[in-house]
């Protein structure tokens, strides 16, 4: 009897470390489960901050690149207008600077080095002032390029509803071809009726 207990103990305390072994194993899975899920979690993270770091790195790449080849066609703009602004004013002042002369008061052509007459003549003066210049033509640039986004997107979206149009008459046709093929079963009973 006492061995029949001892053997009993025994078998007891061998299911007890089974049950609690398995228990810390079961434990012990969960932790390193947990931290798996956490490490693919961090991996997720680190991989989007790592996209959205190059896209903003893009984004940002893409704006000093505008802005670089904005102030170089503002630059191209304001050249071409003081270029015409010079050449107009010029030949302007050149055709009437005598008429000038009447209007300032002077009445030969002996007296255009007067400081008066140098002022009648100095065409440079009636430029359009740098600001307004600059206002201007970052103005007319700017509405350009608007209409030049809008006619893009117009395009755009002219290009993808023609492609979803194309994909409908594509299966409308298929629907109508699949539909005017008599099915096999129809085909044998018809042959059938005819013989």
């Amino acid at each position: 009897r006492a061995t029949r207990r001892r053997r009993l103990f025994r078998g007891v305390a061998k299911f007890l470390v089974a049950v609690t072994s398995h228990l810390r194993r079961r434990r012990a899975s969960a932790v390193v489960a947990d931290f798996l899920t956490e490490v693919i979690q961090m991996a997720t993270i680190k991989f989007s901050v790592k996209r959205l770091s190059r896209q903003v790195r893009r984004i940002t790449e893409a704006c000093k690149e505008y802005m670089a080849q904005r102030r170089h066609r503002l630059k191209v703009m304001n050249k071409i207008w003081e270029h015409a602004e010079d050449t107009h004013l010029k030949a302007f002042f050149e055709d009437y600077k005598f008429d000038l002369f009447d209007e300032a008061g002077l009445k030969s052509a002996d007296k255009a080095k007067t400081p008066t007459a140098m002022a009648v003549l100095n065409w440079r003066k009636m430029r359009v002032p740098a600001a307004e210049r600059d206002s201007v033509i970052t103005r007319f640039y700017t509405n350009g390029l608007r209409r030049r986004v809008d006619a893009q997107r117009r395009f755009a979206i002219a290009t993808l509803e023609a492609r979803r149009q194309r994909q409908d008459l594509q299966e409308m046709g298929m629907s109508m071809v699949a539909s005017s093929r008599p099915s096999s079963a129809g085909d044998s009973d018809a042959t059938a009726s005819r013989g």
